[in-house]
């Protein structure tokens, strides 16, 4: 009789450790789901506007007409995504002219053969 105590503590500790694991991974994705909507979405949706505005003002536009009086893009994650889809690849070209500009840089100026013969005629 004393065996099958035993053996019916273990199994309340098992369970009792299983339940308050689930609870910490029930506050974890609280905590994190309270993380995304109140710091990195309305940050992605100040950026997405920011961008927007630079590459596409009038695209700014349109989607702010979209909005009701007083609301936010945070408020429509429907129209924050399908803002982001357009504004996407006029972003990644940005990134491409960048790369070219800094690779330009970082190569000098160019001269070509007949400025090379040239100069090293005087």
């Amino acid at each position: 009789s004393l065996l099958l105590s035993d053996d019916n503590n273990a199994i309340i500790d098992v369970a009792r450790n299983f339940a308050l694991g689930g609870t910490a991974v029930l506050f974890l994705l609280a905590g994190l789901t309270y993380v995304t909507a109140a710091v990195v979405i309305p940050a992605a949706a100040k950026g997405l506007e920011e961008e927007c505005k630079e590459l596409a003002p009038e695209l700014w536009a349109e989607y702010q007409q979209k909005l009701e009086p007083g609301q936010t893009l945070v408020q429509r994650p429907e129209l924050m995504q399908e803002l982001g889809d357009k504004v996407k690849p006029l972003l990644q070209q940005k990134i491409i002219s960048m790369d070219q500009e800094i690779e330009s840089a970082e190569k000098g100026p160019s001269i070509n053969k007949s400025q090379w013969n040239s100069s090293n005629d005087d």
